[in-house]
């Protein structure tokens, strides 16, 4: 029996245009499950309600001139709204010193009544324009650092309610859209701008091994629209 040739394709699941190239992408099966337990301790019944799917997809970012805040359009100034027909619930973006950016987006959609407009918020801005390649100045720092390293993630709350049947019935985001950043420096901040930024942290380490580096979180909520 001859060797059967795979399908080598990521699939972009989100529309996220053409200068994001998928990598790998997911799908899950959602569902809810019941079961009856009877007086005995046996299995009795069970049923199946709310189908759906999950999915996923993870890009690299190619632009000769890149603006990554740009180029992702409504995925970031409307974050949360339906995207090539899928809820959007989490976006990440990841810098590395002098390498293309790595975005990966999550969502869902429902087999009974679909999602087709939420809420949405507009979370545009808060990457650097002219950023995609390297690592972007997320947050005013001091010191004599440079940043090597960065994370940018975009959360929401998403509700879902089922009807008499158990099928989907409605859903909604609901607010305020969370903003978390991770900053990895070489060379030790001594001192944050805050700006919008809040519950800012920054952690430093030194080694007899190595050069001393240190880390600077923090988050921001964006309201909807």
């Amino acid at each position: 029996m001859a060797e059967s040739a795979p399908t080598i394709l990521a699939v972009d699941y989100f529309g996220a245009g053409a200068n994001f190239h998928a990598q790998n992408s997911n799908t899950e099966e959602l569902k809810e499950f019941d079961f009856v337990i009877g007086p005995e301790g046996n299995y009795k019944c069970s049923s199946e309600f709310d189908d759906g799917d999950g999915y996923s997809s993870t890009y690299r970012y190619c632009n000769g001139t890149p603006d990554i805040d740009t180029d992702l359009g409504t995925l970031l100034s409307q974050f949360g709204a339906v995207a090539d027909s899928k809820a959007v619930t989490g976006l990440r973006v990841e810098f590395e010193a002098g390498i293309s950016a790595t975005v990966s987006i999550e969502g869902h959609q429902h087999d009974t009544n679909p999602h087709i407009t939420l809420r949405d918020a507009d979370c545009s801005g808060i990457i650097p324009g002219s950023s995609g390649v390297g690592v972007p100045t997320l947050i005013t720092v001091s010191g004599t650092v440079s940043p090597v390293r960065a994370s940018v993630e975009f959360s929401l709350n998403h509700v879902d309610k089922a009807g008499a049947d158990g099928s989907h019935f409605h859903g909604q985001n609901m607010g305020p859209v969370r903003v978390a950043i991770t900053v990895e420096y070489e060379g030790q901040v001594s001192g944050t701008t805050a700006g919008n930024w809040l519950n800012i942290k920054v952690a430093k380490s030194d080694d007899n091994q190595d050069t001393p580096t240190s880390t600077v979180t923090a988050e921001q909520f964006v309201d909807f629209s």
